[in-house]
């Protein structure tokens, strides 16, 4: 008997080592540039500036492209603040803003729409797609959209992000290790 609880607790120290393992391991392989900023920030950052924002424009790359926070501060003095992303579909959309709703609070949402019902091939690929998920920390809306719109072959790649990333280890730089961008223009990013 002894011998089991040995063995259980033996497997159980393994599992917690593994799992603290691959989680800091993920945090630096991960590709580090000013989109994985911009979705920290605006996700579970604690910037005043966020909580200051009136007006959410969320949506795909002609929102990206097309929303410009900045005249409507200039000319309104609204505060707005552009979390699109290029190749964001409407699915995406509806789980990133739930995820925004559980740390901030918008009077209007505006939402770029362009690709409703569009079927193209470079539209809404896993690429796209895996920058802003990957980001999310793991509970109901993650689970939820990647149980439902990313394929079965690559579902285990948005939970462990170092599946995908497993061999960048050769190109970590001490960039990876600061993670210090320059995020004065992000709503343009």
């Amino acid at each position: 008997m002894k011998k089991y609880k040995k063995l259980i607790t033996g497997f159980i120290l393994f599992l917690v080592l593994a799992t603290a393992f691959i989680s800091v391991a993920t945090i630096f392989l991960i590709p580090y540039n000013a989109k994985t900023e911009k979705i920290h920030k605006t996700l579970y950052g604690n910037d005043e500036d966020m909580d200051k924002v009136d007006v959410c424009l969320i949506g795909g790359s002609h929102g990206l492209n097309a929303f410009n926070p900045s005249v409507m501060w200039g000319t309104e003095h609204i505060r707005a603040y552009n979390f699109c992303y290029a190749g964001e579909t409407l699915a995406l959309t509806k789980y990133y803003l739930e995820e925004l709703y559980k740390k901030r609070d918008f009077d209007l949402v505006v939402v770029d729409a362009y690709y409703a019902g569009l079927n193209d091939r470079w539209f809404g690929q896993t690429d796209y797609i895996f920058d802003v998920v990957s980001k999310m920390r793991l509970n109901a809306s993650k689970v939820n959209f990647v149980s439902n719109h990313i394929d079965g072959a690559i579902k285990y790649e948005y939970y462990f992000p170092i599946i995908r990333y497993h061999t960048r280890w050769g190109k970590v730089t001490s960039a990876d290790m600061t993670r210090s961008a320059n995020l004065a223009d992000d709503y343009l990013l």
